[in-house]
């Protein structure tokens, strides 16, 4: 009889309360659970190691193969570099990757990690986020609940956000505030319930294995055809302003969750209490004149310090994923029925092929003839 033994220190056994709340099937599992602890920095040392102290006061409940792997640009200078090679990492294998090109931010996150498993997971995180010490906690606790406690459950979830979001980004008009309290009131939810929405988290977040490969595979695909034939492909989302994005991986992950009705759970904690936040510091995104203080007010949330994800998750648990909250890329309350009918209608108007679903992406990347001989026509010309 196989037996799973969960060994915790002591100081931290408060901490896993939550282990009640999970199925016999799910604990089978905790051992398997592997989370990567992926860093994308570039010329940040200062951030990068306001990063690293907060990964290393982070509580990992006794698991002592958490792998850590750090990704340095092409440009990061000494002073990043040697950050990198002092910080010793306590709580398993540290690997470090050093680029010899400019890559760019799309390349430098897509690249930085790629699963192994079903059961390897990857934490990204940007040099410029500060981490709760219970980031981890929360991670584990949502991976177990929504991926090993029921099977079916894993193919609509593609992440875990430890970042709660301020605004809306996505709407045609522009960047808008957002409190999903009184949306998640007004449908008849506890205002503080944790909720999935479509929109991916960039500022800390887990992502799942399947739903990472396919998008590896789908941005193989999309970005290939389109360097050699712009405009050969249909593929938009609607009345999304990442349509318009150019340099960001978030379009075309926005597109998969859009088309198949993925979803990521948030926290949604009094006060957008979280355990993630981002210093909005000079960066690809963020430059000079675009970090007033307004602006960092906006963006930066508190991190939670201490433990009270039981005591503020509505009737002291995380939700049945059947009773969890779904918003739309707009922040808007749906069904998962309802986000998948919507992305399978929009399917027809992107793709010649009919809708598959499942993690296999070939069903969307199959273009409309007119497109293909536009592309090619004016490569032509410009040739």
């Amino acid at each position: 009889m196989n037996i799973t033994t969960v060994s915790l220190p002591l100081s931290q056994i408060k901490d896993v309360l939550w282990i009640s709340d999970l199925t016999i099937e799910a604990l089978k599992h905790w051992h398997d659970v592997r989370m990567e602890l992926v860093v994308i920095t570039d010329r940040r040392p200062e951030s990068l190691s306001r990063l690293f102290s907060s990964l290393d006061q982070a509580k990992y409940m006794g698991d002592e193969q958490v792998e850590l792997t750090i990704h340095m640009e092409q440009s990061a200078d000494g002073v990043t570099q040697q950050v990198v090679k002092d910080f010793q990492w306590q709580h398993g294998n540290k690997r470090v990757r050093h680029r010899i090109r400019k890559g760019g931010l799309m390349p430098a996150i897509v690249e930085s990690w790629y699963p192994s498993d079903n059961n390897h997971y990857g934490i990204l995180l940007e040099d410029d986020i500060e981490l709760s010490q219970l980031f981890y906690v929360w991670a584990k606790y949502n991976i177990l609940k929504y991926r090993y406690s029921n099977e079916k459950d894993y193919k609509s979830i593609y992440g875990v956000s430890l970042y709660s979001p301020r605004n809306l980004e996505l709407l045609p008009e522009g960047r808008k505030p957002f409190d999903p309290a009184p949306v998640l009131k007004t449908s008849g939810y506890n205002s503080h319930s944790p909720y999935a929405t479509q929109i991916p988290c960039s500022w800390g977040a887990v992502y799942f294995p399947e739903h990472w490969r396919m998008f590896h595979t789908y941005l193989t695909e999309r970005v290939e055809k389109e360097d050699n034939w712009k405009g050969y492909y249909n593929i938009t989302v609607p009345q999304s302003r990442s349509s318009k994005w150019t340099k960001s991986w978030k379009k075309y992950f926005i597109e998969l969750t859009y088309l198949r009705g993925y979803v990521m759970v948030y926290p949604n904690f009094k006060g957008f209490e979280s355990f993630s936040t981002n210093h909005l510091e000079y960066g690809t995104h963020v430059k000079d004149n675009g970090r007033t203080n307004s602006k960092v007010k906006e963006f930066m949330v508190p991190l939670m310090k201490e433990n009270s994800i039981l005591q503020q998750l509505p009737q002291g648990k995380l939700p049945l994923f059947d009773q969890l909250p779904l918003m739309d890329l707009w922040g808007r309350v749906k069904t998962m029925r309802e986000l998948k009918d919507i992305g399978s209608k929009w399917h027809t108007r992107v793709s010649t092929c009919p809708n598959k679903s499942g993690f296999d992406p070939s069903d969307i990347l199959c273009p409309f003839e007119e497109n293909v001989l536009k592309a090619k026509k004016k490569k032509q010309m410009l040739t």
